[in-house]
């Protein structure tokens, strides 16, 4: 009998340690299946078809507890691999959680397992990333990732003193000049998508305006439609991304301007709610976000239930769920594609892009399915946008569709330093100085992510307003 109760306690105490051990690693869930696109109840020449361009990739559901015999065969080819990965959030926010589910989907791709991935979840300056990286370094990891710039400089000194790792900064704008040849660097060409997503959003402008549905309080001084955009910090990667798709509307819509409210935070559910409210009380039309959180889709949603139909473009994620009735779509990167091809690369021992960045062509970025209150032929109207940039017959950044100051720009302006890509003096003798202005048949665009994969697209662009810039900004 004792026996019997011994094995039945040892039984019970290893079924709590396999319950605890799970607790900790990440899984991704399979998205909610979004609703059939509808028209507007006022429009009658909606195309039945108005969802069939978008995303055409699944996201991948993982049940990290789903393990079988065959995982030992699976990882063979990549067993030497073990992956550290520094987010500067977690999977509470959109912008890390992409980044989550895209390494454990590439991973199980080409069979890594889950326990050969560490995670260091909200580390958001150098010296917690110092820390962080000693840490991962000494339980064995030999290829550490890092989901933010602010994480630089720690992992650039890291990859100089550890020779046998490889490092990868997504965002960083040092790797094509550090002189390291196990430091990498890459961001997807997101701002395609963003003019993809304005082009969405100016077919709806361009429809209620057209109907008479704009009040007097959606129209500036100048008799321009009035669309809000929630981003970050004023670098050039949100500068980047709310000029692509201001130009995207543009193309659709001429007459409108683009009110931009920075945070000046990654993420601040309650600062992104405050600006998204700001937006609306003041006649806001449309509101585009580039920032992490989902408190602008529901602040934006919970304006609609009481009857202020304000429209919203999102960011990172489909917001078919949190603003079902607002939503026309969303901007959204697929880094599996990219780590992936990374993964792959160490794994077979091949050389791989040091400042990596791939777009619509790729897959690596794409728009979600279009919302239910999007105006008539909107998907058509994608269709051939995204053919011609993908096809080279249009550039997001072409110099004709644009003014900076009443002028068009040229090489000065376009002029990139990539030796001090921080620095807001002028360039030193020895810097590498390089203009983005490409050729190409029908004319000059701005190359963006070309020259590095981090965006330096910087320029103001005349029609848009930041709304809360300070002088020291």
């Amino acid at each position: 009998m004792k026996k019997i109760v011994s094995a039945l306690l040892v039984a019970g105490l290893l079924a709590i340690l396999l319950i605890v051990g799970g607790a900790h690693r990440h899984t991704v869930v399979k998205p909610v299946t979004e609703p059939e696109q509808t028209a507007d109840g006022q429009d009658e020449d909606v195309p039945g078809n108005a969802d069939e361009n978008l995303d055409d990739t699944d996201d991948v559901s993982k049940d990290d507890t789903d393990q079988n015999e065959n995982d030992a065969d699976q990882t063979e080819d990549a067993d030497g691999i073990k992956i550290g990965v520094i987010l500067i959030g977690d999977e509470t926010e959109n912008y890390s959680r992409s980044h989550i589910e895209a390494i454990v989907k590439a991973a199980e791709t080409i069979g890594i397992a889950a326990d050969n991935i560490e995670w260091k979840e909200r580390i958001d300056n150098s010296d917690e990333s110092y820390d962080a990286i000693s840490e991962l370094l000494d339980d064995g990891c030999n290829l550490l990732i890092a989901n933010a710039q602010v994480q630089q400089d720690a992992l650039m000194d890291a990859a100089e003193e550890n020779p046998d790792a490889s490092f990868v900064v997504i965002g960083g704008d040092k790797a094509a000049v550090s002189g390291l040849t196990n430091y990498y660097n890459a961001y997807t060409d997101i701002y395609e998508a963003r003019y993809l997503s304005g082009v969405v959003a100016g077919m709806k402008l361009a429809q209620l305006h057209k109907k008479g549905k704009i009040s007097k309080y959606g129209y500036n001084q100048y008799h321009k439609v009035r669309v809000g955009y929630i981003a970050t910090y004023p670098n050039a990667e949100a500068i980047s991304g709310y000029s692509a798709f201001y130009l995207g509307m543009k193309s659709v819509m001429k007459n409108v301007a683009l009110e931009v409210y920075y945070t000046n935070t990654w993420m601040d559910m309650d600062a992104e709610a405050t600006a998204a409210d700001k937006m609306i009380r003041s006649g806001c039309v449309l509101i585009a976000q580039q920032s992490d959180s989902t408190s602008v889709a529901e602040t934006i949603e919970k304006a609609w239930k009481k009857g202020r139909h304000v429209y919203y473009i999102g960011s990172g994620e489909a917001a078919d769920v949190t603003a079902e009735d607002a939503v026309l779509t969303s901007a959204i990167s697929d880094w599996s594609v990219y780590y992936t091809q990374l993964f792959t690369a160490l794994s077979e021992e091949k050389d791989f892009a040091q400042d990596w960045s791939q777009g619509l062509s790729e897959g690596a970025v794409s728009i979600t399915k279009l919302g239910k209150h999007v105006a008539p032929k909107t998907a058509e109207k994608v269709k051939k946008v995204q053919k011609k940039l993908t096809n080279g017959k249009l550039y997001v950044f072409d110099i004709t569709k644009f003014t900076v100051g009443g002028m068009r720009i040229g090489d000065a302006d376009a002029s990139v330093d990539l030796t001090a890509p921080d620095s807001t003096e002028e360039p030193a003798e020895d810097d590498i100085v390089k203009s983005a202005l490409t050729s190409y048949d029908g004319g000059t665009y701005f190359a963006e992510s070309v020259l590095r994969s981090a965006p330096y697209f910087d320029l103001h662009v005349d029609g848009i307003k930041e709304m809360n810039l300070t002088e020291e900004e």
